[in-house]
């Protein structure tokens, strides 16, 4: 199929929370998190950016406004799992 003829989802409403750069880890990291709608669904995204050798990377975790507690440990594994090499 064609991508122009999939549903697009997009988030509105979008509220930024945090914005900072994180120059003590072993890679250095910027993290961006914001609050924002999905259809129904309002969300909590955190994303973190890599740079290595001119190419970008990015992590994102997306949770349910409110469950921040219940997913950190899961989030902090899954981004301190990212490593470049």
């Amino acid at each position: 199929r064609d991508l122009h003829s999939f549903p697009t989802r997009r988030s509105s409403d979008l509220e930024p929370v945090e914005s900072k750069l994180d120059s003590t880890a072993s890679q250095q990291y910027y993290t961006l998190k914001y609050y924002g709608r999905q259809g129904k669904f309002l969300l909590t995204t955190i994303q973190h950016y890599y740079l290595k050798d001119e190419v970008g990377y990015a992590l994102t975790f997306t949770i349910k406004n409110g469950k921040e507690t219940d997913y950190a440990l899961l989030s902090e594994k899954m981004f301190s799992s990212f490593k470049l090499h």
